[in-house]
């Protein structure tokens, strides 16, 4: 993989962090404000619990590679198989942190 390609994910991958979370955030409160509509609900969280926050990651982060795939995905060898692994890692740290963060307040804030 030539620098220019790896300059090129590396740019990608940052820029998807910032519209993974700006998308989280939004999902976040897009079921009040729907008037807690049952059309929203299977996509943003209608509670705080850890499952409700894993949709977040999960949509953001779908809508994000939909966007880039065609963009850029069909160039870089094992773009799905990257994306999978992303999803599975950014779940794992929303359920960690909310242990770790738990563990050390002594309550779920949440």
């Amino acid at each position: 993989m030539s620098k220019s390609e790896q300059h090129a994910i590396r740019n990608s991958s940052g820029a998807g962090f910032i519209v993974i979370g700006i998308a989280g955030s939004l999902l976040h409160f897009a079921y009040p404000w729907s008037n807690q509509s049952p059309l929203v609900a299977p996509w943003a969280p209608v509670n705080e619990s850890i499952w409700e926050h894993l949709k977040l990651g999960y949509w953001g982060m779908l809508l994000f590679s939909a966007v880039e795939f065609p963009l850029a995905g069909k160039r870089w060898n094992n773009y799905a198989l990257s994306r999978i692994a992303a999803v599975l890692v950014q779940g794992v740290c929303i359920v960690a942190g909310f242990y770790v963060y738990t563990s050390l307040l002594g309550d779920n804030v949440l």
